[in-house]
């Protein structure tokens, strides 16, 4: 069964722990109500399918929960490292906020060669009753990876179909960089 390494990054309190609580099927009642910022970072595997076509694989993902506290930037190199694919995570309530992936767009997507299918920029909504979801515009860097809302309160199905969507994209590269490390060492 195929491994693959996801990290979950942005900026504090956008929802990270929660989200990935939710994708690997850890959510309790003080799992959504408390809130206790994650030191440096929380490692949950799971599996997930990954549809692509009308195939359907299972895959283990490890789902890296990384905090979104400056103070952790030291370690984000190790974190980033081996990495197949990123979630990133902001909280669309907050006005401008998209303005800040910058950090976690160098550190963990440029730096790391990912391409825009390995890539999921979140517009989180956390407030239950906040007005709708503003419209967002990325910047040119992370214009091409795919943008959604993401609410687990109005639509968990959504955030669940999302971040598979995004292990099928990640699955696919894993398997052309095998392929094509597998040609290498066949022409050599």
């Amino acid at each position: 069964m195929l491994r693959a390494k996801i990290a979950i990054v942005g900026p504090q309190q956008v929802g990270k722990t929660t989200i990935a609580n939710f994708l690997a099927d850890k959510m309790t009642e003080s799992t959504k109500t408390t809130y206790r910022p994650t030191q440096g970072v929380r490692i949950l595997e799971f599996e997930s399918e990954a549809v692509s076509g009308k195939r359907s694989d299972a895959t283990v993902v490890e789902l890296w929960d990384v905090s979104g506290d400056q103070q952790f930037e030291a370690c984000w190199p190790a974190i980033a490292r081996g990495v197949h694919g990123v979630v990133l995570m902001f909280n669309v309530d907050q006005e401008g906020q998209e303005n800040e992936l910058d950090i976690w767009f160098k550190k963990f997507i440029k730096d790391a060669g990912l391409r825009s299918h390995q890539v999921l920029v979140m517009a989180n909504k956390i407030a239950f009753f906040s007005q709708a979801a503003r419209a967002v515009e990325m910047n040119k860097q992370l214009s091409k990876a795919r943008l959604v809302y993401s609410n687990l309160e109005e639509d968990p199905d959504y955030v669940r179909s999302s971040f598979n969507a995004l292990v099928a994209g990640v699955r696919k590269a894993i398997v052309e960089s095998r392929d094509k490390e597998e040609m290498s060492i066949l022409n050599h």
